[in-house]
C-alpha cells in the first residue's frame, strides 16, 4: 500500500505501513501478536503502537537507529492522516510511552516531526512537566 494513495490511515493499514519501515519489526510484531491482536483478529491500533514502541525503546538503549527516521515519519503521517483511533494510538501508545522514559525521550524528540513535537509539548503542559 502506498501512503500517497491513502487519504486516511485506518488501523487496518498500520501493519502494511509500519512493517517495512523498521528493521526487525515484523519478527517483533509476530512474537508479540497476543498483545495487540484482538480476539476476532482485528488490529488494535494502540496495542500495536505499544509493541512498536517497545522495540524502539530496546533499539534506542542498544544505540541502533536504522529505520528510525522512516518510522517516525510514518508516526507523523498517522497523526496527520489517521482516523481518530490511529491518531490517538500514535500519540498515546507510542509517543507518550517514549517521551515519558528518561532513557528514550531525548532520542525520540530528535526524530519527531512537527505534529509529534506539538502533541508532546501539549502533553507536557497538561501533565505539568513544563
Amino acid at each position: 500500500m502506498s501512503v500517497e494513495n491513502h487519504a486516511v490511515i485506518e488501523a487496518r493499514d498500520l501493519l502494511t505501513l509500519l512493517l517495512p519501515a523498521y528493521p526487525g519489526l515484523r519478527t517483533h510484531v509476530v512474537d508479540s501478536a497476543d498483545l495487540w491482536l484482538g480476539d476476532a483478529g482485528e488490529i488494535r491500533a494502540c496495542s500495536l503502537f505499544s509493541a512498536v514502541g517497545d522495540l524502539v525503546k530496546d533499539r534506542f538503549k542498544a544505540f541502533q537507529f536504522e529505520g528510525t527516521e522512516r518510522l517516525f515519519n510514518l508516526v507523523e503521517l498517522c497523526l496527520v492522516q489517521g482516523t481518530q483511533d490511529v491518531r490517538d494510538a500514535a500519540a498515546t501508545c507510542f509517543l507518550e510511552n517514549l517521551i515519558n522514559r528518561p532513557d528514550t525521550s531525548a532520542i525520540a524528540v530528535a526524530y519527531m516531526g512537527p505534529k509529534s513535537v506539538e502533541y508532546c509539548r501539549a502533553w507536557d503542559r497538561f501533565t505539568g512537566i513544563t
